[in-house]
């Protein structure tokens, strides 16, 4: 049975705090402060449960009006508003963006600001930075709850 979590301080995330790049690999990459990655993997991973005999797992949903789901909404804004012209990102990959984020899921990495090398497209240590990317990707729960799956 899922769970409404309780939520957790989060700082503050705005759009303009959001900066979308393509990996090496041609695949998106959110990247944002790394406070608020932290704070934004510790809620993705409460109540992780894996789904047994499938690759999958997922964790609590986060009620609307709390800090968590104030933060993750700011991520899926930018991504319905993703404008054209992201370095290395073709019309296909922004396409596919916009229309989960219509539909309230983002499917994209997402880590902090330490964890993604701009110049290099990958990531720094990504062991060592294990704290700074969040689990799975981004979904809107009927209702309005948000939680990450993957």
């Amino acid at each position: 049975m899922f769970q409404i979590a309780t939520d957790i301080d989060v700082p503050p995330l705005t759009a303009a705090d959001v900066a979308v790049r393509v990996d090496a690999g041609g695949r998106p990459v959110f990247v944002i402060p790394d406070d608020v990655a932290r704070a934004l993997r510790r809620a993705g991973k409460a109540g992780w449960r894996e789904v047994p005999d499938w690759a999958y797992g997922e964790g609590d949903r986060y009620p609307t009006g709390g800090l968590v789901h104030t933060a993750a909404s700011v991520l899926l804004e930018v991504a319905r508003t993703l404008p054209v012209g992201v370095d290395h990102m073709d019309a296909k990959t922004r396409g596919q963006i916009l229309r989960d984020a219509a539909v309230g899921s983002l499917y994209a990495f997402v880590v902090g600001r330490s964890g993604f090398d701009d110049n290099t497209r990958w990531w720094v240590d990504y062991a060592a930075n294990l704290d700074l990317h969040l689990p799975g990707s981004l979904h809107t729960w009927p209702g309005g709850a948000i939680y990450w799956a993957g």
